[in-house]
Parts: C-alpha cells; sequence; structure tokens
C-alpha cells in the first residue's frame, strides 16, 4: 500500500516538474522571436534607404543587364532563363518589401498624429529614414533626436522601442502581434 501512494506521488510530481518544463521552453522561444522580430525590423528599417534606391534603379538594372548582353549571350539566356529569372525575382521582391515598409511607415506616422505623438514617428525618421542623419552612428542620431524634440535620451531610446514594435506588426502582422504583447 505505501508503495502505491510513493508510486503516484512520484508520477504527480515528474508530471508537475515536465509541465513546469515546458511551460519555460515555450517562454524561451517566444523571447527568442521576439528578438528575431525586432532585428529584422531594425534590419529592415536600417537599410530602407538603400533598398529604395537600389528599387529606384531596378527597372534600369534590369534593361542594362538585358542590353550588356551580347545577341548570343542573350538567346542563351532566354533559352535558359535562369540569369533573366533570378535577377527579376530578387528585384521584384525587394520592390514589394520597400512598398510594403512604405506602407506601414504611412500607417505609422497618421496613427502617431491622431495619437498626438507625433514626435515618437520623428525618433524613427531621425534614426531610420532620414537620408541625412541614417548613416550616422546610433549615438549619435538618439542625441540628434533628443536635442530636436526637447526630450531626453533615455525618452528617445523609448520611442525607437515603440516604434519598433508597431513597425513590427505591421510588417510580420498577427505573428508579431502575439509575441509583443
Amino acid at each position: 500500500m505505501q508503495k502505491k501512494n510513493t508510486n503516484t506521488i512520484n508520477r504527480e510530481f515528474a508530471l508537475e516538474v515536465a509541465q513546469e518544463a515546458v511551460k519555460l521552453y515555450k517562454q524561451q522561444e517566444e523571447k527568442t522571436e521576439k528578438k528575431t522580430v525586432f532585428r529584422n525590423t531594425r534590419v529592415l528599417l536600417k537599410h530602407y534607404n538603400d533598398l529604395k534606391e537600389h528599387c529606384g534603379n531596378a527597372l534600369d538594372d534590369l534593361c542594362n543587364d538585358v542590353y550588356m548582353l551580347g545577341i548570343g549571350e542573350l538567346v542563351e539566356a532566354l533559352q535558359e532563363n535562369i540569369i533573366i529569372e533570378s535577377i527579376v525575382r530578387t528585384k521584384s521582391r525587394t520592390y514589394v518589401m520597400v512598398r510594403h515598409i512604405d506602407s506601414c511607415i504611412s500607417v505609422i506616422q497618421n496613427s502617431m498624429i491622431q495619437a498626438g505623438t507625433p514626435e515618437k514617428f520623428e525618433v524613427l525618421n531621425i534614426l531610420y529614414l532620414d537620408p541625412n542623419s541614417c548613416k550616422l552612428p546610433r549615438g549619435d542620431k538618439i542625441i540628434i533626436a533628443s536635442e530636436k524634440l526637447n526630450i531626453s535620451e533615455r525618452t528617445a531610446d523609448r520611442y525607437e522601442l515603440d516604434m519598433i514594435q508597431e513597425m513590427s506588426v505591421l510588417l510580420f502582422g498577427i505573428g508579431a502581434t502575439k509575441l509583443i504583447k
């Protein structure tokens, strides 16, 4: 009888430990996913101006790439379709992503204006979008934003995080919403 109670207690204890381990694992996975979403958003914003410039030149580049091929090479490339399809796919994906980012930026800007906090968007603009300041070191950009908006550097950091969260949700959809809570 004693042995039966001990087995039941051990089984219940093992079940509780396993449930706690699974819970901790899921929390760690969510934390990792959140960091990945934020990192991806920051990378896209950091390279936004370069990507936008690339898209502006995408059609010209494609035409130039085709033009630079000799007739024999062009016929061969068209038969294989490898080179041109690869160029078109890459440039098309970049174009679509830049248009999506443009749309998200517009939504965030309007949202911040309606909420009465346009300075939050201005921090995003200074840190990532403004071609004059976006290439500066991060610390310099934070100082510029804090001085221009008459806010502390810590507030500028907080506004940046708020904008990265907003942008992540718009860029990556409902999946990002669950992570940001």
